[in-house]
């Protein structure tokens, strides 16, 4: 979004998400990513108490100047072709497709840039989730909407002559997500359906949508965690979720990634993979067994490819939908 673009939103007297809005330093960079950001979540159909209750560093009367601008913003003969791309990739009613392998849902997630790590700020936040450096995502790509579900995997099962899990059969709980997958059967699992894990930087970028807080909503409002979930994994969906269209990004289980573990580099990159080897493998998002802290967009864990538990899940990537 160019500086001209702004010019519906003259009037702002506000900026967020942005790091220098945090000492008081407003810049047009602050307000080009705040309305690009608040213009996609209203084009994805999210209302003004929708996005306050998700994001609620967003003043109402922000949000709703944003919503009378962005007729005129959007219809602008000015607006720069990187503007209409962004917006037009929340705006598109094509924005949801499912796979006609799993069944699952896939939520487009276009390409971007955005600030990959913590903030030196963070309290909560440990040292291997720093430095914060600018990563470029070059493509977009389709995102599971959910964490792959007990019917999706029984379905994989069917299609491939494994054997149907028996703990995993009752009718009520085939939208829960699947758990005790390895890092190994989620990978083939995610090629079957015609894709593959996320990177640890798709991954983040994905769970953001856009946000620059550690968390994209209220924690009890956007996960199950360890003192409200009851010691257990609940159904997908029944939690708010981000921007995107993506549900329980944090909590209900922990999601495998593609990638194994390690330190960050300080520069900037475009589509990191993170390191050629290691001892294990990134996982995201937190389960309902953790506590609050671990609940964050930029928290990793360490897992070894091997391992499996119930509060261990995953959901795939897929470059291309029909």
């Amino acid at each position: 979004m160019r500086e001209r673009d702004l010019k519906p939103f003259k009037n702002f007297r506000w900026i967020v998400a942005d790091p220098e809005w945090m000492g008081g330093r407003p810049s047009v960079r602050g307000t080009r990513f705040t309305v690009s950001f608040l213009l996609s979540c209203l084009a994805k159909g999210m209302t003004v108490e929708q996005i306050e209750m998700a994001y609620g560093e967003f003043p109402h009367e922000a949000i709703a100047e944003i919503m009378n601008a962005a007729a005129e913003l959007l219809d602008s003969p000015h607006l720069s072709n990187g503007t209409k791309a962004l917006t037009n990739g929340f705006h598109s009613p094509d924005a949801v497709r499912i796979s006609p392998t799993s069944g699952q849902r896939y939520c487009w997630i276009p390409a971007g840039k955005f600030e990959m790590g913590a903030p030196d700020d963070d309290l909560e936040a440990w040292s291997i989730e720093r430095p914060r450096h600018l990563v470029t995502i070059s493509k977009g790509f389709w995102m599971a909407e959910t964490p792959t579900t007990v019917a999706a995997y029984r379905e994989y099962c069917r299609s491939t002559g494994r054997v149907d899990p028996a703990d995993y059969q009752a009718p009520e709980i085939q939208n829960y997500p699947m758990p005790g997958m390895n890092w190994m059967e989620a990978r083939d699992y995610c090629e079957w359906d015609g894709g593959r894990l996320p990177s640890e930087a798709e991954w983040e970028y994905a769970a953001r949508a856009g946000a620059n807080a550690p968390r994209y909503g209220e924690l009890d409002r956007i996960a199950w965690h360890r003192r409200n979930s009851g010691g257990r994994t609940h159904p997908v969906k029944t939690k708010q979720s981000n921007a995107l269209g993506l549900y329980d990004m944090l909590g209900n289980v922990c999601e495998w990634t593609a990638g194994w573990y390690g330190p960050y580099s300080a520069g900037p990159a475009t589509n990191p993979t993170g390191p050629f080897s290691g001892t294990g493998k990134v996982v995201r998002g937190g389960s309902y067994l953790y506590g609050g802290r671990l609940l964050r967009s930029t928290y990793r864990g360490c897992v070894d490819p091997e391992h499996r538990d119930t509060d261990l899940g995953f959901r795939c990537l897929r470059p291309s939908l029909p």
